[in-house]
């Protein structure tokens, strides 16, 4: 992915394990408006605050513009993209929530 890629708009990743922490990071490396959702508030708190996920992606720093929330209408509130990256267990209850914000 390249900045050139994808037209302006912001991205919200569904999903803080260590494959929606990567895309999410990617994107926010390549100029994108990042958004990142999880549950597990420690994590979400590293991520935010000390840019690192310490759980999934340990001593990888993360980029600075890169936010993270534990709010799923903050996470997707504006954006243009969303790319739902949960497990599978959880993929149902997640597009139940997101289908509620409407």
């Amino acid at each position: 992915m390249t900045a050139g890629t994808l037209a302006p708009g912001t991205l919200a990743v569904l999903g803080a394990g260590s494959w929606g922490t990567a895309l999410a990071s990617l994107a926010a490396r390549n100029g994108l408006a990042t958004t990142l959702w999880g549950r597990d508030a420690a994590v979400i708190e590293a991520i935010d605050r000390q840019h690192h996920n310490p759980r999934y992606l340990p001593g990888i720093e993360l980029p600075a513009s890169l936010r993270a929330t534990t709010d799923l209408a903050d996470a997707v509130r504006g954006s243009r993209w969303i790319l739902v990256v949960v497990r599978w267990q959880a993929c149902t209850e997640t597009l139940h929530a997101l289908k509620a914000l409407q």
